[in-house]
């Protein structure tokens, strides 16, 4: 298995081992971001915003 870590887990009788993938960098997101394709689509406009606060 790759690496020097796994996960464990438990479904119904199996056990299964994943191993684990390193967490990315903050560089390593950016940059496969400016890898990507740019996006085909418009966003719609906001034509208007609340004018209160929202409670979420």
């Amino acid at each position: 298995m790759a690496g020097d870590e796994v996960l464990i887990r438990k479904d119904g009788e199996r056990l299964i081992l994943e191993p684990v993938r390193p967490a990315r960098t903050l560089a390593e997101v950016i940059e496969w971001l400016q890898q990507q394709p740019p996006l085909d689509e418009d966003f719609p406009d906001i034509d208007e915003l609340p004018h209160s606060p929202v409670e979420l």
